[in-house]
């Protein structure tokens, strides 16, 4: 009877242990499926050294400043002015010879010259005269327009203003002797493929007006 006391004693112990035992096996089962590795974070071999990022650069540095020297002897000028020259050319083209006298239009013609002022005449003309449709409305110009008055102005020969092309020849070179500037037009006449012997007489007697009407004419190149 002693034993059997022992063993009734013992029973429900057993079975508290069991489901002791049941529930922690829950907990483990639910601790292994829903609680996140810890990730393992494995020590890098010889690092690189980390670089300077060096600021970033401005617009300019990014886009390099695209200046040509059609001749290589120093005159030069910006794409940037180019585009402008061609600005002006196209809308003195545009406008009407009277529409041209308006005072807003001559502001603007003022305005964009003021900005192209400082180029070389010979890099202006080289701009005007590479650019085959830009050379053809010049001529127009000076043949079509009414009383030339537009090829005037075009040279800075008019009443409106006295800078143009002829009258910017006159600054840079009226005053000095022709053997001194020769160099200069023979590399202006090898960068546009000019006939030295049709247009070189021209420039030696310091006719500008008969200078640029004789770089307008398709018999003046090679």
């Amino acid at each position: 009877m002693i034993a059997m006391d022992i063993q009734i004693d013992k029973a429900p112990e057993q079975h508290y242990a069991r489901i002791e035992t049941k529930q922690s096996l829950k907990n483990d089962i639910y601790a292994v499926r829903y609680k996140r590795p810890k990730k393992k974070i494995n020590p890098i071999k010889n690092p690189k050294p980390v670089k300077k990022i060096d600021p970033k650069p401005s617009f300019r540095s990014e886009r390099p400043v695209q200046v040509l020297d059609p001749f290589g002897l120093g005159f030069k000028i910006h794409v940037n002015e180019m585009r402008i020259i061609k600005g002006i050319i196209n809308f003195i083209h545009e406008k009407s010879t009277m529409a041209l006298g308006w005072p807003s239009n001559q502001k603007y013609l003022l305005n964009e010259g003021k900005k192209i002022e400082h180029i070389h005449p010979l890099c202006f003309i080289w701009a005007v005269l590479k650019d085959q449709t830009l050379k053809a409305k010049v001529k127009s110009f000076k043949d079509n327009s009414m009383f030339a008055l537009k090829w005037s102005g075009f040279l800075g020969y008019s009443m409106f203003h006295d800078n143009g092309f002829g009258k910017n020849m006159e600054r840079y070179y009226n005053h000095r002797n022709p053997n001194d500037y020769q160099r200069e037009f023979e590399a202006f006449y090898k960068a546009l493929g000019v006939k030295s012997s049709v247009a070189n007489p021209y420039a030696l007697k310091k006719d500008w007006r008969g200078f640029a009407s004789v770089l307008l004419e398709s018999s003046t190149y090679n």
